[in-house]
């Protein structure tokens, strides 16, 4: 039997229309979704999908990010969005497509931090009511997980702990990015662990997992490096 997931998200699309395609291209019928307008001048927006008939949605809102460093500078916003499981628990999911390094790691970083500051403030706001709140945070971070943005200002920390501890967030791909198996992203031959799934401590204790998925036809061989 053909099972979709239950809740999928994708970042860099470019239009509703191209995402409501998709769906039907897929015979994703039982999927409604939610669709993120960026700021961003390329027009690359977010969309967040789920099963209708499992989970029920509640609430979904955008946060668009404003910058100290430039004021004039629009990206893509972090997408909230608030579902009911089939156990009538509330899921919190955070999907978010961080600022680029184009112009430089260094001169860019600032951005990415500025960026996971907002995202840790919106997580505290959830676990100040509810410390075992179950929150997943999800997307292109365009930082690897030991990174500061990730590992200071978001405060993910490595999923290696035995038991979690409430309030705290746990990074379910930094052991698989230091053991540098597999990664999420190349560029001229480099590959990096991008994309990421972050959660709170009620979900780590759940023992979730976390993969890549590298099928053959996802990859392109690159002549050049």
């Amino acid at each position: 039997e053909q099972r979709f997931p239950d809740i999928f998200a994708l970042a860099e699309i470019e239009t509703e229309d191209n995402l409501k395609a998709l769906l039907h291209e897929a015979g994703m019928t039982q999927h409604r979704s939610v669709y993120a307008e960026s700021e961003d001048a390329r027009g690359i927006d977010l969309c967040l999908a789920y099963h209708r008939y499992r989970l029920k949605y509640i609430d979904s809102r955008l946060h668009h990010l404003r910058f100290p460093q430039d004021s004039t500078k629009r990206t893509r916003p972090l997408l909230y969005v608030a579902l009911q499981t089939e156990r009538l628990d509330t899921l919190h999911i955070f999907f978010c497509h961080l600022p680029s390094k184009y112009g430089g790691t260094q001169a860019t970083a600032p951005l990415r931090a500025h960026a996971a500051d907002m995202l840790r403030r919106e997580c505290d706001s959830l676990l100040k009511d509810n410390p075992w709140a179950n929150i997943l945070i999800m997307g292109d971070f365009n930082d690897e997980p030991q990174d500061a943005s990730l590992a200071g200002h978001l405060q993910a920390l490595p999923d290696t702990f035995a038991r979690s501890v409430p309030g705290n967030l746990y990074n379910l791909m930094w052991t698989m990015a230091e053991e540098n198996t597999i990664k999420t992203h190349c560029y001229q031959g480099d590959w990096s662990m991008l994309d990421q799934f972050v959660v709170s401590s009620s979900l780590y204790d759940k023992c979730l997992k976390s993969n890549v998925f590298d099928a053959d036809f996802l990859l392109q061989y690159d002549e050049r490096y």
